[in-house]
């Protein structure tokens, strides 16, 4: 019986483990997801709906999302025809700093009592480079004024680039950056950087469509990856198609998932086949029961005769040796789940209490089954052949 259930806790100990080999995967890698043109050709410069950003924004299956807007400007006003004299400012407006590759916030001198959380207001402030304030002559604090333009990306190859006027505006210089570590790519180093919800509100003030030019995010849980992959269908955000004509829509999704795929088809293939051979596991153990008890019993049929003979209840009579024979099982029990953590090093309590319970239901089971037959004989012809 001990030999039995160490057998069950070892196989449901490695159900158990390939479930949190499964567990631990996830939490290991990190499945990115990029929003890109449909022909994956390009995930910046992009024209992005809002209302597509905002659906990521309040998914569950999204995490530390990160989307950007470019923008280009130039000191004081002038009038648009001069616009190619004086738009010398490469300005990228963001909802955080980890959407600019290589800042590290610890390289930024911000304004007393202030901080990178300043960056997720509708606040009138910047970050600038250290290079561009020094060429430019402008400390912490200062307020720059400026003309702001946006990027007006066309929704098909057969149209136009355009920038158009956003408008003059005061920004006050919240903070510095410092170095640096720029990792190269299709990214432009920005000279100034804003809070993307003031330049959300800025498009509104003169009813401009607002249009982030690029996002990327993570998968929040990458065991729900179909749901999440159902989610952003109903985003509107489709699977890339190679073949498809050049667009700056970003309308698609590449989404790095190969390799936790791979990874996990392996592990949840051989969790289906443990799972599988499981139900006859425990038929057997309800078998083993059922026979060990039916023997057992045979040699105490004169036994059952007697205390039924003497006026014992045929119920009494079964609970009676429901009860030893639970004692039994039990000794068991508990003997093969010390053996079982004796092998297995890693043994889970929560598993041990729920192997030894399923193979104590089970063991039951056969047990009553054997009983209930063992209950249906002639007491007068069991005393008969004992005399």
């Amino acid at each position: 019986m001990a030999r039995l259930l160490c057998y069950c806790l070892t196989y449901i100990g490695n159900i158990n483990s390939g479930q949190n080999q499964l567990n631990d995967l996830a939490d290991a890698l990190t499945i990115r997801a990029d929003i890109s043109n449909v022909n994956g050709s390009q995930i910046t410069a992009l024209r992005i709906k809002d209302d597509i950003v905002k659906s990521l924004e309040s998914s569950t299956h999204v995490e530390g999302l990160k989307y950007t807007i470019e923008l280009t400007g130039g000191f004081g006003t002038f009038s648009p025809e001069e616009w190619r004299k004086h738009l010398s400012i490469n300005i990228s407006a963001v909802n955080t700093l980890t959407a600019i590759p290589g800042l590290d916030e610890a390289n930024i001198t911000f304004i007393a009592g202030l901080n990178a959380s300043i960056m997720h207001t509708k606040q009138a402030v910047c970050l600038l480079t250290e290079d561009f304030s020094e060429r430019n002559d402008i400390k912490l604090g200062d307020t720059i004024q400026c003309t702001l333009y946006y990027y007006v990306y066309p929704s098909s190859e057969y149209e136009m680039f355009m920038i158009n006027p956003l408008g003059f505006f005061d920004l006050t210089v919240a903070g510095v950056i410092g170095e640096m570590i720029w990792e190269g790519g299709d990214y432009i180093s920005p000279d100034v950087v804003l809070p993307i919800d003031w330049v959300r509100s800025a498009y509104d003030q003169i009813d401009a469509s607002f249009y982030p030019t690029n996002a990327s995010f993570a998968v929040a849980d990458p065991l729900r990856l179909d749901e999440f992959k159902a989610e952003m269908q109903s985003f509107d955000l489709m699977e890339t198609l190679p073949t498809a004509n050049f667009s700056h829509n970003g309308s698609a999704l590449i989404v790095g998932d190969k390799i936790f795929i791979e990874a996990a088809s392996h592990l949840r293939e051989n969790l289906r086949l443990l799972g599988f051979f499981l139900p006859f596991i425990l038929a057997i153990v309800v078998f083993v029961g059922y026979l060990t008890s039916y023997l057992l019993m045979q040699n105490r049929r004169r036994e059952f005769a007697v205390m039924r003979s003497l006026g014992t209840g045929q119920k009494t009579c079964f609970y009676t040796f429901m009860c030893e024979t639970s004692v039994l099982s039990l000794s068991g029990g508990l003997l093969g789940s010390f053996v079982a953590v004796l092998i297995i090093q890693s043994a889970v309590i929560g598993v041990l209490f729920l192997s030894a319970g399923m193979f104590f239901v089970c063991y039951i089971l056969g047990t009553a089954a054997a009983l209930y037959g063992l209950g249906r004989f002639s007491v007068i012809d069991v005393l008969c052949q004992a005399d």
